[in-house]
């Protein structure tokens, strides 16, 4: 970026072009840090845009077959290439915790360092931790600060934990919350049989006119 104008954002590409980049514009474009990164056959790559030739997808996770320097190209295991020219693309190792939301893993690390001693959420911390089946470890650069940030209260979306101990509900209250779905599918299947049976009534009953 070169400057900030009153209406957009003047900045310079690649080959030192400058282009300014209006409000209108705003949602047309991705902010990236552009870098140089080395890959290698069997790296896992995370897609941070869109690619049409390939039908790549934001949030895709593609692994990487070969690399060939000389002609610059990357064969991927599901038999596709990444364009030299696609740039939207990123190690596939590590992901935020917004990133990974709604994704199970069987085993995970958990790496809270300084930024997340500044801005860790109660809400960011229990998702961060509800991500794996199997083994999961936490590694803290600062463990009294950790738990100096999640000590303070979190304005978002309230915690079943918190609604419970909020509400002062029982065992009794949350078995039979528990049960519910249960309840609820039991009387759905008891509705199919009742619009099965009707069905085959009104078949019968129709055999028996045609007879």
């Amino acid at each position: 970026m070169i400057d900030i104008l009153s209406g957009g954002l003047r900045v310079r590409g690649e080959r030192e072009r400058v282009a300014t980049i209006t409000r209108k514009q705003r949602a047309a474009f991705e902010v990236g840090r552009a870098e140089k990164l080395v890959i290698a056959a069997g790296d896992r790559l995370l897609i941070r845009g869109r690619e049409e030739t390939q039908g790549f997808a934001n949030g895709d996770f593609k692994q990487v077959a070969s690399v060939d320097p000389a002609g610059n190209e990357v064969m991927l295991t599901d038999g596709r290439c990444l364009p030299a020219e696609f740039k939207a693309w990123t190690y596939g190792d590590a992901l935020t915790v917004y990133r990974a939301q709604g994704s199970t893993a069987e085993e995970s690390l958990l790496v809270l360092g300084e930024v997340a001693g500044r801005s860790l959420a109660r809400r960011q911390f229990y998702v961060a931790n509800t991500l794996y089946r199997g083994a999961h470890r936490i590694y803290v650069s600062n463990r009294e600060q950790i738990l100096a940030r999640l000590a303070q209260p979190d304005d978002g979306r309230e915690l079943a934990t918190e609604f419970i101990a909020r509400r002062r509900i029982s065992m009794r209250e949350l078995m039979s919350f528990r049960r519910l779905p249960r309840v609820l599918e039991n009387l759905r299947l008891s509705i199919m049989a009742v619009v099965e049976e009707r069905r085959r009534m009104r078949e019968t009953m129709s055999e028996r006119r045609e007879v």
